[in-house]
């Protein structure tokens, strides 16, 4: 188990008698979760509601929570908001649920140049208009690995899958995701 891992562990254990401790978690996971939805629905009020869903229920359900063959806390807990997006898709019968239409970077700087900015964004929409041409098991993980920033351990447990089939479908996403964009420029790969 790595330095990160028992820490983690032990925060997490604090947090099941601590709100102290569960606070901290909240501090650690609020800005991932609320990205992992707004990247996926493109709407803030819907990401804030299921970010505010899935800490109700780690409330709810952190005391039931053990560490089972190293699968990291954070796995748990992105299972448990995937979950929750599931449920509201089929509630809002929403299909494809990242949209193709350029929505406003919540990575850009307050204050920055606004060309820079404008390219920025005109990128992050080309970005997004491939991975919804990619087949959904490439855009799931390389979403988990660039947009929610977990690891590809993290993944692997989320997913139920093992570290280097994660390793390869990043590598095969990443190679036909820079196809797709190259050939929506006019360029070649």
């Amino acid at each position: 188990m790595t330095e990160t891992q028992q820490q983690e562990q032990e925060l997490v254990e604090r947090a099941k008698a601590d709100k102290t401790a569960f606070a901290e978690l909240y501090e650690q996971y609020y800005d991932k979760l609320f990205h992992f939805f707004y990247y996926r629905t493109g709407d803030e009020e819907t990401s804030y509601d299921l970010t505010s869903q899935t800490f109700e229920k780690l409330i709810k359900s952190i005391r039931t929570f053990t560490w089972k063959k190293q699968v990291p806390f954070s796995a748990w807990l992105f299972r448990m908001a995937r979950n929750l997006l599931i449920d509201h898709i089929r509630r809002s019968k929403l299909r494809d649920y990242v949209p193709l239409e350029e929505i406003e970077s919540t990575h850009a700087q307050t204050g920055s140049d606004p060309k820079a900015q404008a390219e920025q964004n005109l990128e992050l929409a080309r970005v997004k208009q491939g991975l919804n041409r990619l087949k959904p098991k490439y855009r799931q993980v390389l979403y988990h690995k660039f947009f929610d920033e977990l690891s590809n351990h993290e993944i692997a447990a989320l997913l139920g899958r093992k570290k280097e089939q994660i390793a390869l479908e990043i590598f095969r996403g990443l190679k036909q995701l820079r196809q797709i964009i190259a050939a929506q420029e006019g360029g070649v790969a």
